[in-house]
């Protein structure tokens, strides 16, 4: 109870508060996705926004803030450059095929830069993410018929050792694994007869090569999300090293820059911070790292991002950016506030 009052209280807050106790040189946004398609690889990962929607993001940042594009932020970290006040940074990470076809025309309409990175084993739709691989077996496992179901059921629980017992066990389960255990996927999409290569060639869920050389004519810029999308946190460090060096100098021939900069999935939790450091300093191809905490400070080569994802909040002609803005500061602020 006095977590929501808290969290009422935050969002009432005007953003010009928040900007003044917690100041910050630059805002960074992250989207996946925007469509008005139920997308069967996405849906059940995560909520995400139509087309107007996004539209009415881009409306709010043009008319609140200053976009900019990622060399500038690079002209800032290395040079000094001043930007200018209530400075954003707009980014996609995944490389899915709505980035072409639905959010490009809408930033270009508008005006407003954006960050595309792209992962590498996605590049014309070669492979499928674990995490998308497991959305369809959820959706397949929502239309199963009851007596297929308890054989499902049963399978899943004997060959994982687990006590499942309905159809919600299994989504959970399912969703519980989508991102850090990629054999269990694969068997799940086996038991369930899911035809990932026909998926793939049917609905090329993610961008071709030409596309993202489409998007790097139109002026926006293209970074690295790693190679196969994998969690890092786990990896041993020269499994990160090689992870990010190789996803950079895959993307450098499409970007057309000799320096790319790296988003991680997931999120950087449990990465040495003064091994990227390092790995930066020996491989120039590696530019300035992205990562998912809101408005968290961390090094100074490190760029957190708040998600913009979400439609809740929105509303006809209206954005919701504020609201997610607003929750960011408060969690930044009670983290502080715990580490004290």
């Amino acid at each position: 109870m006095l977590g929501r009052f808290i969290e009422r209280m935050a969002t009432s807050a005007p953003l010009s508060l928040w900007r003044v106790v917690t100041k910050r040189d630059v805002l960074g946004f992250y989207y996946h996705v925007v469509s008005d398609e139920p997308l069967p690889h996405i849906r059940h990962l995560y909520p995400y926004k139509s087309a107007r929607m996004f539209e009415n993001d881009l409306k709010y940042l043009v008319a609140n803030f200053n976009p900019i594009t990622y060399g500038q932020l690079v002209e800032h970290h290395n040079r000094g450059q001043r930007l200018k006040p209530r400075s954003a940074i707009l980014t996609f990470d995944d490389g899915l095929a709505e980035c072409y076809s639905v959010a490009r025309p809408l930033l270009l309409r508008y005006g407003i830069p954006c960050t595309f990175f792209i992962t590498i084993d996605y590049i014309g739709n070669r492979k499928m993410g674990t995490d998308h691989k497991a959305s369809l077996c959820v959706d397949a496992v929502a239309s199963l018929e009851d007596s297929v179901l308890s054989d499902v059921v049963e399978s899943v629980s004997d060959h994982f050792d687990t006590e499942l017992s309905s159809r919600l066990d299994l989504i959970r389960w399912t969703v519980s694994v989508a991102a850090r255990d990629h054999s269990a996927v694969d068997y799940l999409c086996q038991l369930l007869d899911i035809d990932v290569p026909g998926y793939l060639a049917k609905r090329r869920p993610y961008m071709s090569a030409d596309e993202i050389l489409g998007l790097v004519r139109d002026g926006f810029t293209i970074g690295a999300h790693s190679l196969g999308h994998q969690e890092f946190g786990s990896m041993s460090d020269v499994e990160v090293e090689r992870d990010i060096v190789g996803s950079c100098k895959a993307i450098a021939p499409l970007s057309g820059t000799p320096q790319v900069p790296f988003a991680f999935p997931f999120s950087a939790d449990g990465v040495s911070r003064d091994m990227l450091q390092e790995l930066r300093r020996r491989h120039a191809c590696v530019g300035m790292f992205f990562d998912t905490k809101g408005i968290h400070r961390d090094r100074e080569f490190m760029v957190n991002r708040m998600c913009a994802d979400r439609p809740e909040g929105s509303a006809p002609g209206r954005s919701n950016l504020a609201r997610r803005m607003a929750r960011a500061y408060l969690g930044d602020l009670v983290a502080r506030l715990s580490h004290k």
